[in-house]
């Protein structure tokens, strides 16, 4: 910390492996009068800071961080003041200006804090030569860093992962539309997937007797005269991420300097209403029932705010490029390549699992079994036809999506000529990334294959109500044979909304220079849509 009586003053400090060279040697810490400190150990664990000699360090005493030999903590330089708590004749920890042990597990691999919503310092001069987030508004603070790494980065960042799923089934036949959804019901059920992947491996004929083969074949039970089943998921979510550069902050750094604010949405939800009207006796005609329904319904409504605001009078100084931007991000979930069963008949079981899990996040889209929706509403009636069928499947999901970026009113960018360099770069930026994919159908489904096949083949959800099942021939050579409803009526709506708003403002009196090898000054707000 800078002022030990002050909570909103800065307090930055490294991890173990930042602090401790890797010649073997350790960086130092020095008390008033100069004397040296040098440590022996970091517990991140009590966070606790032992040193090689007794301290004699009284409590809240200051120490000062100094860089003496080995490699330097990564963006630490001299100078920076902690306050001691004196745990022993060896040991401190330091203390913020509340009192309360600063946790040295919540700095990340490059020495900034976790979790730092607000950014905040107290409104004096004070220079602190480091490479962090820091805590809280940046009021009239300056912060003179040096030209090596990135120099600051002040942000705040979202990642919010939402998944959704509502299924009911009369019939219990397992269905690979479930999976197709819901990559996170992948994950949790590896046993379930493999044997459904197993099976489609096996054709199609083989996986419908299989179906038919759990409908109670040979034990006399009457099917009911009707079936009905119905889903709905519901989500209601809203995400705001905020990055406020105070009124008169002072910013400067020989290398980049960026503010951001991020939200990355990633939401997965899923409703399916199945309704299986199989015969009870496999040869044997049976009675149509007298009716069956399924509806399915899917309703998201995701609101996802985010804004960087670089407050009046600020002076923000960058010898490299700077960046003030707000996004948020959208993403679909993983595209397929295959588009037939039989490219998906020459995959083992275990190798479409492997595929089919692949990880979006790192760059490798599943090549098989694709794409996964982010959002699904499907009913299916299978089985022999009832006399009248109803299908019906509503996907509504609407979307608002804000990115702005408001430079306030005389703001000074890279005015202070000793920090220019002609690399200097200015980018003033807003956006909004929404690639997504959803989906919203009725159909039929003799088994799992047919829908895989129907998927792979990336058809249109199709206005179906119809059901098929095993026909009434005997003997080895039966064959199957469709009957269709007397009365079918099959309705299927999607209907998406999507609002960005995005804006990129700099105020009036505000003053920006920018050199000649780079791009020069970029103020824009954009939109993609896909």
């Amino acid at each position: 910390k800078t002022d030990s009586t002050d909570p909103k003053s800065v307090w930055l400090f490294a991890k173990v492996a930042d602090i401790e060279a890797l010649s073997g040697q350790y960086q130092r810490f020095t008390k008033a009068g100069g004397a040296t400190l040098t440590t022996t150990a970091i517990n991140q664990t009590t966070n606790e800071i032992s040193f090689f000699l007794p301290h004699s360090l009284s409590e809240n005493s200051p120490v000062t961080f100094q860089f003496t030999s080995g490699l330097p903590g990564f963006g630490l330089k001299d100078g920076t003041v902690y306050y001691a708590h004196v745990v022993d004749s060896d040991t401190i920890t330091l203390r913020d200006g509340t009192g309360a042990t600063v946790d040295l597990n919540t700095i990340d691999a490059y020495g900034r804090f976790i979790d730092c919503n607000e950014i905040s310092v107290a409104p004096k001069t004070v220079k602190v030569n480091v490479d962090v987030s820091l805590n809280g508004d940046l009021q009239g603070a300056e912060h003179s860093l040096v030209a090596t790494g990135f120099g600051l980065k002040i942000g705040a960042q979202l990642s919010s992962t939402n998944t959704g799923i509502a299924m009911v089934q009369i019939g219990g036949v397992p269905d690979s539309l479930y999976f197709l959804s819901n990559p996170a019901s992948v994950l949790g059920q590896t046993t379930q997937l493999k044997n459904m992947l197993s099976d489609i491996a096996k054709g199609t004929t083989e996986v419908a007797d299989r179906i038919d083969s759990k409908t109670e074949a040979g034990k006399g039970d009457k099917p009911p005269s009707w079936s009905a089943a119905g889903s709905v998921v519901v989500e209601l979510i809203t995400n705001n991420v905020h990055t406020t550069i105070g009124p008169a902050a002072r910013l400067k750094a020989n290398s980049d300097l960026s503010i951001t604010a991020t939200i990355v949405e990633s939401n997965s939800t899923s409703t399916k209403s199945l309704v299986q009207s199989m015969s009870t006796q496999k040869g044997a005609a049976t009675k149509q029932k007298s009716f069956a329904a399924a509806v399915a319904v899917v309703v998201g409504i995701y609101n996802n705010s985010a804004v960087t605001t670089v407050g009046n009078g600020a002076m923000l100084d960058s010898g490299g490029i700077m960046t003030v931007n707000s996004n948020v991000k959208l993403p679909s979930l993983v595209a397929s390549t295959l588009q037939t069963v039989a490219e998906l008949k020459s995959f083992s079981a275990n190798s479409i699992y492997t595929a089919f899990t692949a990880n979006p996040q790192l760059g490798t889209a599943a090549p098989v079994l694709g794409p996964l929706f982010n959002s699904t509403a499907s009913t299916i009636v299978m089985g022999r036809a009832p006399k009248t069928t109803i299908a019906a499947a509503v996907n509504v999901v609407a979307n608002k999506a804000t990115a702005d970026v408001f430079v306030s009113d005389n703001v000074e960018i890279n005015q202070d000529t000793s920090y220019r360099s002609p690399a200097s770069e200015v980018f003033v930026t807003s956006g909004v990334t929404n690639h997504q994919l959803y989906m919203s159908g009725t159909s039929e489904d003799k088994g799992i294959g047919d829908k895989i096949k129907e998927k792979l083949a990336n058809k249109a959800a199709g206005l179906i109500a119809r059901a098929t099942g095993l026909g009434s021939a005997t003997g080895a050579g039966a064959q199957d044979k469709t009957t269709n409803a007397d009365n079918s009526i099959g309705a299927t709506i999607c209907i998406f909304f999507q609002d960005n708003d995005t804006q990129a403002i700099v105020g009036k009196s505000s003053k920006i220079w920018a050199g000649t090898d780079g791009t020069g000054i970029t103020v824009e707000a954009l939109t993609y849509n896909t």
